[in-house]
């Protein structure tokens, strides 16, 4: 089972009612489907999902995941909207970019408060960042091995960095390898970096070994930068209030790349200053 439409076909002989949609989101709704690289994410809207209708699809699941695509994504239309405050970034996502294959897309009908993608950016910005170290602390002497972390981890980042582009209102471009650099209009991190390690990955070759840990440190660095620029915006979310941490609360590493580049704040326009020092969190 290779292609969606005969998983759609799967499923509605499985489950002849209940099935509201069936959605394609990813790379395949995108603008950056690599073929025979990239699979296929599948969204299934269901009335009900107890054990006996998870039960009647799962031969399909089955024979879906082991063409190499992932197991569908199951929700019923009502958890979907309430999970807004949880999957902001998958929903917004979903919502710009899907195909439908059956039935309709009108459990997409959601607002998402921007309060809920800034929370979600950080904490998966955060998450993936320790993955990344905790990764190469058990490949750091074998640079084959840590390319396969880099190119692992790159979509992954690719999609966080096309989500911020959400908090400064910025139009979100399909393909994830436009994002880097619109995002660097709004904040100063290393985004060159993203979009040479994504070029090399899509082209299915390996850099030569002794540019791998001068990559992977640059990398490390971009996502740091990244982590640190996200965790100082400041947004107004849906009932008005604003959300975010003071200016005094900025990492040292934010405020240290604004002075560098003369970055602006996004909360106030202006020109970013030095924290004082008491101000200032300890060093590690």
């Amino acid at each position: 089972m290779k292609h969606p439409e005969e998983l759609v076909q799967a499923l509605t002989e499985a489950v002849p009612e209940g099935i509201r949609a069936i959605l394609l989101y990813g790379s395949a709704a995108a603008e950056d489907h690599v073929r025979g690289k990239s699979d296929y994410n599948v969204l299934i809207l269901v009335e009900t999902l107890d054990a006996a209708v998870l039960q009647a699809m799962a031969p399909a699941a089955r024979s879906w995941q082991r063409a190499g695509n992932p197991p569908p994504l199951l929700f019923t239309p009502d958890r979907l909207r309430r999970s807004a405050d949880v999957f902001a970034i998958e929903i917004l996502d979903l919502q710009d970019r899907h195909r439908v294959l059956y039935g309709d897309a009108d459990g997409l009908d959601i607002p998402v408060d921007p309060v809920h993608v800034r929370r979600e950016l950080e904490r998966e910005l955060q998450s993936n960042l320790v993955r990344l170290r905790q990764g190469y602390l058990l490949v750091a002497d074998r640079p084959a091995k840590v390319w396969d972390l880099v190119a692992e981890s790159l979509p992954t980042f690719l999609v966080l960095i096309r989500a911020a582009l959400r908090l400064y209102g910025a139009s979100v471009p399909g393909d994830k390898l436009a994002a880097p650099p619109l995002l660097a209009e709004h904040l100063s991190y290393d985004h060159r970096v993203f979009e040479e390690l994504e070029e090399i990955r899509r082209e299915g070759h390996k850099p030569a070994k002794a540019e791998i840990q001068p990559y992977f440190g640059r990398y490390l660095r971009a996502v740091e930068q990244l982590l640190d620029a996200v965790d100082a915006v400041q947004v107004r979310g849906a009932s008005g209030a604003v959300t975010g941490p003071s200016r005094s609360d900025r990492p040292a590493a934010a405020a240290e790349a604004d002075r560098s580049t003369g970055a602006k704040s996004p909360a106030t326009g202006r020109a970013a200053e030095p924290p004082a020092a008491s101000d200032r969190p300890p060093a590690d």
